[in-house]
């Protein structure tokens, strides 16, 4: 305990034996250190002990993110009740200066066979908990040895002699304070690096129009304190304002409310909305932002968990913006956050400004509690550094990846890896958890539970060789589903049924009305990176083609994948051969995309289906644009329609080609009225997308999908058009139109079935 300083660090304590002799040792504990705000994270315990009832809270899975803005001086994590890492990531936060985790587990030696009743939560069909292997609590477990063995963290087994608790006691029970978010919490000053963030968001709120705040930070920092006190500065000094604050969750943002409210020395109205002499700050869910007006500025806090397209559009919307993200945090990280949207925002705004607190608040520099939740679930991996010089050789790499043994002993290397093989090497398993955090911005501590215990996961790495060294530079994972038994596949086909982690048999079942599908082998791509430096030169697709080949050996039916859809992705996997057979029909609240599900044969016996499902989603996806896709960019709508052409035919009869090019030659040259000719407008129209003619698009083709695809109303996009009345649009409506019939008869002549012709 030498190294702990009491002032400003937090204690790590485990107590590993028999459960019984266990829970006594836990009740001396607690009883000695005595706490005013205990939290057990439980799943299995129906109520508290005896002697926490007062001063200690039971805490399950499902409750923890009402809690991520409290602050605790215990956190019991009982290992015998379950461990699972969200939970305990989250909940390590909430430790202040002065507290102490305290683990219950099973002896170090037998935890790894421990039959952890969260298993339950990662096993699919037909697997059981017998199946998981048990790798991530060996390596939970290493790392607590580790941490006890350095005097880092205090272990009590039973060769632990009664004077360790008195020692923790003696030394840890004065500093705990109960602090609310109400009391004398807020009559502390900033910090010097939170002073410089208010007078950040400051400059945002009243200097120049259009230059963003992007804030980072780990965990405990202060960040939404500061930006809670910011606002509430702003409100005092040079009010009224309207603020707008979003994050994924309401609770992710309750400390910079309750800051809020501190400062200006006033109570919550209601949960999520606070005002003052008629200022406002008022959280809204990710999806209703845009419904928004009269909007002084926006707080979009934990933007790391906020797909890119939203955060793009919001920066169009609202002039005065502050992104805020946990660089490594349980919820995600803000790596990807980092490398894709701030790389936009540079090109697109190059006048914002960056900070980032690094000093922690909640507790000190080098704090042993904090190191151990980093380094446990890899929250501080980041993608292996490559260097300009092997991008070059790596590029010759990729292309001879399976080349005369290339893949083998040559620059890059993509296998197929056990699991275990992947928790021995430790360096790969950072390197390639790293790369899923900085590409994909939900990966949790979850995630590595599952990369090394799920039982129907297959792990692919590509690593590049330079001498000694190897880095990890690309990954992929894919999960094994489907292949039900005839009474599961009906009792899922009848609704009756949702067996945990079968995403692609069972949504090509109840959206794509495909029953054969459930009882077929799938294969689903579910995590696939590559490390940004060597983007777009082919490693994506050289995964792909290993994934590929593994499914076709084991004699998979279906490879498929679902994401959320953007134009860039769905031509990545079409170049993958992996092609549209299902779209949703509502945006993702976090992300704001649509997601897809791609699909590929792998077997003769279901290339027949696979022409079924194409002209299933080629039908609906064309009578849905008007109820569903009305906020589908219209690019990503286009590269939808780009391949539908080459698989069905034309969508206009000959018989009807002239009733329609006669309409739209009446609506150019003797003005036909337009909701007359609006049927044959939309078939002209929808034909020339169905064919291809339709390659590039600009604000023309735009109002034109509005009205002939989207089908709103001409008043509607009039208004949004903004340049003036309906009679106006309706003109330029008929411009667009004649010019577009005129580009399509110049390109093919005459004799095509739509050149422009007089009317007699």
């Amino acid at each position: 305990m030498q190294r702990i300083d009491v002032r400003e660090h937090r204690l790590g304590v485990v107590i590993s034996g028999d459960e019984d002799w266990s829970r006594v040792r836990l009740a001396q504990l607690y009883g000695a250190l005595q706490p005013v705000n205990a939290l057990w994270l439980a799943n299995t315990l129906s109520c508290l002990p005896d002697y926490a009832l007062n001063n200690g809270s039971l805490v399950r899975r499902d409750q923890v993110i009402s809690l991520l803005g409290s602050e605790s001086d215990v956190v019991v994590v009982d290992g015998y009740s379950g461990l699972n890492p969200d939970s305990v990531a989250a909940l390590a936060g909430t430790i202040v200066k002065g507290g102490v985790i305290i683990i219950l587990a099973p002896s170090f030696d037998e935890w790894a066979s421990f039959s952890d009743p969260e298993y339950q939560k990662i096993t699919v069909y037909p697997h059981s908990s017998s199946d998981i292997p048990g790798l991530f609590l060996r390596h939970f477990s290493e790392a607590l040895g580790r941490y006890c063995n350095n005097s880092d963290f205090i272990k009590l087994d039973i060769n632990t002699g009664d004077e360790v608790l008195e020692v923790i006691a003696n030394r840890f029970s004065p500093r705990f304070v109960a602090r609310s978010v109400d009391g004398d919490l807020f009559q502390c000053s900033c910090t010097d690096s939170q002073q410089v963030v208010v007078r950040a968001i400051n400059r945002v709120c009243t200097g120049h129009r259009k230059r963003p705040l992007v804030l980072t930070a780990d965990r405990g920092r202060g960040k939404s304190a500061a930006i809670g006190m910011a606002l509430a500065g702003l409100i005092q000094t040079s009010g009224p304002y309207q603020f707008v604050v979003t994050a994924p969750s309401l609770a992710a943002v309750d400390r910079l409310f309750a800051h809020c409210a501190g400062v200006l020395g006033v109570s919550m109205d209601m949960p999520g909305e606070l005002c003052w002499q008629g200022s406002s700050v008022r959280y809204c869910l990710p999806e209703n932002v845009e419904e928004q007006s009269m909007v002084s500025m926006l707080i979009v806090d934990e933007a790391a968990a906020i797909g890119t397209p939203l955060l793009m559009q919001w920066l169009g919307m609202f002039s005065r913006v502050v992104f805020s993200s946990t660089v490594h945090g349980y919820e995600g990280s803000g790596q990807g956050f980092a490398l894709r949207f701030q790389q936009t925002l540079k090109e697109v705004m190059p006048q914002h400004k960056c900070l980032t607190l690094t000093k922690p608040i909640r507790w000190g520099e080098g704090d042993a509690v904090e190191s151990f939740i980093n380094e446990v679930f890899l929250l501080d991996a980041d993608a292996d550094h490559i260097g300009d010089y092997d991008v070059a050789e790596m590029a010759t790499g990729i292309n001879n990846i399976g080349r005369n043994g290339a893949d083998v002993d040559h620059l890059i290397r993509i296998r197929r890896m056990n699991r275990i093989d992947l928790v021995k090497q430790a360096s790969v398993l950072r390197g390639l958890f790293g790369l899923l955090v900085t590409a994909h911005y939900k990966t949790t501590p979850g995630d590595l539970r599952n990369l090394l215990d799920g039982p129907n996961l297959e792990i692919f790495v590509a690593t590049y060789h330079d001498g000694g060294n190897e880095s990890v530079v690309g990954g992929l994972l894919l999960a094994k589903e489907g292949a039900f038994d005839d009474t599961l596949a009906s009792a899922i086909w009848q609704g009756h049924r949702r067996p945990r982690g079968h995403v692609m048999p069972q949504t090509l079942a109840v959206q794509c009305g495909y029953e054969g599908g459930l009882t077929l082998k799938s294969a689903r791509i579910i995590r696939i990176a590559v490390n940004p430096g060597i983007q777009q030169r082919g490693l994506g697709k050289r995964l792909v083609e290993a994934a590929k080949s593994y499914a076709r050996q084991e004699r998979f039916d279906w490879l498929g994948s679902s994401f959320g859809a953007t134009e860039p992705l769905i031509h990545f996997w079409r170049a993958c051969g992996l092609e549209p057979v299902q779209i949703g029909i509502s945006l993702d609240a976090a992300s704001g995309c649509y997601s897809a599900l791609v699909l590929a044969p792998l077997d003769k016996a279901v290339k027949t289906d696979f022409v079924q499902l194409r002209k299933r989603f080629r039908a609906h996806f064309l009578l849905a644009q008007k109820n569903y896709y009305q906020k589908m960019p219209v690019a990503l709508l286009l590269s939808f329609f780009q391949r539908l052409i080459e698989e069905c035919p034309a969508s206009i009869s000959s018989v009807d080609l002239v009733n329609v090019q006669r309409d739209v030659d009446g609506f150019i040259q003797y003005q036909w009225p337009y909701d007359v000719v609006f049927p044959s407008l939309r078939c002209w129209f929808l034909d020339l997308l169905l064919k291809g003619e339709v390659v590039t698009y600009g604000d023309d083709v735009a109002l034109l999908i509005e009205l002939l695809i989207r089908q709103q109303s001409l008043e509607s996009v009039a208004r949004s058009w903004g340049k003036g009345g309906e009679k106006v649009f309706l003109k330029t409506i008929r411009v667009i139109v004649s010019n577009l019939n005129d580009n399509i008869s110049n390109l093919h002549g005459v004799g095509n079935p739509y050149t422009s012709r007089k009317l007699s």
